[in-house]
């Protein structure tokens, strides 16, 4: 089984636009959602919303432009407190498939079709807080991966292109080149920042580096290795993926700027899933299949010997936060860098990276942001619970209904055909599916085809990615597992 740029489990690999793997890449794959410190517990930022103009701007500038009053922030329910940890439940909140971004006034995200905000990490209001996120117009993108500068800078990848600010307030578009499939990850280092582009088989399968001092313009680095991985979230702990199929199976490469690569040594059988976070010590730890692996320098990964098998994974406030894989739903803790784990509770359905917080989903359908309790709030002190309450399962949303008019099944495999060239064989494993694709905008067919299969975990295949309406092949690209 395969799991997909969006980290769902597939049979088949299907990338989608701007995170399409051309070339032979290893698709890794990153969830979504959640981390950070609580303003409860660090005092990071106020527990209401704060407003304002965009920065720069003064009443006077505008005369005639009417007044605008700002979005109520939305009613925030008291926080419950377990296992030394404070959770507020959740409801408006980024879309999965984007990053919370953490800024100086708050975090910022993509909520539907329109950009949000929050101070706090729980609390969510569109539209925007200009206070939190500004950009030219009216701006509209999804958030992946980001990479901190120096002063406050950030720039940011997203499906609609490249992304910086000097302050992390005020964004612009950036005049980044143009990569056919979507860069898969940005990174800063002592050299500035590198994005870092899709495998590509006219070179070999290699992905093409650019780097920039500021974010706003590019400089070609000429080729690194191939990256598949799309880089979620902070990048802060460097890359490590899959850079190359060799004949006795995967090689694997760390970098922590995107520039310079080591050989990475990766526990037998096991495989990064998501991009590395770097702990207070210096040490790195990624979530593999089979455990959590670590690593002192990124060049040698060793796993860590829990006793069961991490299903989710986030990290905040230098501490591990892992739900295993059991019917139960057992969240386990680690504060000393993941050389012991203690139990928090059971009932949760998976943990993710929220910005510098972490999303909790119950069994029972509740979300909630969490952060560990100050120093000064020792769980000895403090009131807890056991578990978080029970909630009523969300309502289930309707599918939206397939649009009439569109090509048959029959006909996207044809197209596809014709545009990838599969042979004989490849052409006996081809699946299609429609869906509604939101990194295209539209409906699409999604084709695939198995080149090669030697289990489970060692397929490799081409995807084409094809307009449901109008036939037209969007994009193409070889998949790995």
């Amino acid at each position: 089984m395969e799991r997909d740029t969006l980290g769902r489990n597939r049979v088949l690999a299907r990338p989608v636009a701007g995170r399409l793997v051309a070339g032979v890449a290893g698709v890794a794959v990153l969830f979504v959602i959640v981390a950070a410190t609580l303003v409860a517990c660090v005092g990071r930022v106020p527990d209401t919303p704060s407003s304002g103009s965009p920065s720069g701007e003064s009443p006077e500038a505008r005369p005639s432009a009417p007044a605008l009053s700002p979005a109520p922030a939305p009613p925030t329910a008291p926080a419950l407190v377990v296992g030394g940890w404070r959770w507020h439940e959740v409801g408006l909140r980024p879309d999965v498939n984007t990053a919370v971004i953490p800024v100086r006034n708050g975090y910022f995200g993509r909520c539907g079709e329109a950009m949000c905000t929050s101070a706090n990490g729980w609390a969510w209001r569109v539209p925007a807080d200009p206070a939190i996120f500004s950009a030219d117009g009216a701006t509209l993108f999804s958030p992946l991966s980001v990479a901190h500068g120096p002063d406050g800078g950030l720039v940011v990848t997203a499906a609609e292109g490249v992304w910086y600010s000097p302050d992390g307030i005020d964004w612009r578009a950036s005049a980044a080149p143009i990569d056919a499939h979507g860069f898969r990850a940005v990174v800063y280092g002592v050299n500035g920042y590198t994005l870092m582009g899709s495998p590509d088989d006219a070179n070999g399968g290699r992905s093409r580096l650019y780097g920039s001092s500021d974010g706003a313009t590019w400089t070609d680095l000429g080729l690194g290795p191939m990256v598949g991985i799309l880089a979620q979230g902070d990048t802060a702990g460097g890359i490590l993926d899959q850079t190359a199929k060799t004949s006795t199976g995967p090689a694997f490469g760390y970098s922590a700027d995107g520039r310079t690569w080591v050989t990475a040594t990766i526990p037998a059988n096991d495989y990064p899933w998501a991009i590395p976070d770097r702990l207070a010590d210096g040490s790195l730890v990624v979530q593999g299949g089979e455990a959590i692996l670590r690593s002192t320098d990124g060049r040698t990964w060793a796993a860590l010997q829990t006793g069961w098998q991490p299903g989710s994974m986030a990290v905040t406030d230098d501490r591990i936060v892992a739900v295993e894989s059991d019917s139960a739903g057992t969240v386990w803790e680690s504060s000393d860098h993941g050389a012991t784990f203690r139990k928090l509770m059971d009932g949760a359905s998976r943990v993710d990276q929220f910005g510098d917080l972490i999303l909790l989903g119950t069994n029972t359908g509740g979300v909630y942001v969490g952060a560990p309790l100050s120093p000064s709030e020792s769980v000895d002190t403090t009131p807890t619970a056991t578990g978080l309450p029970a909630s009523s399962p969300k309502p289930t949303p309707t599918p939206e209904p397939t649009p009439a008019g569109g090509i048959s099944k029959d006909e996207a495999i044809n197209v596809a055909t014709k545009a990838a060239h599969p042979t004989a064989a490849a052409l006996d494993t081809v699946t299609a599916s429609a869906e509604r694709d939101n990194r295209y905008g539209r409906w699409i067919w999604s084709v695939s085809f198995v080149i090669s299969y030697d289990g489970p975990v060692a397929m490799s295949g081409i995807v084409v990615d094809i307009d449901f309406l109008t036939g037209e092949v969007l994009a193409t690209g070889n998949w790995i597992s």
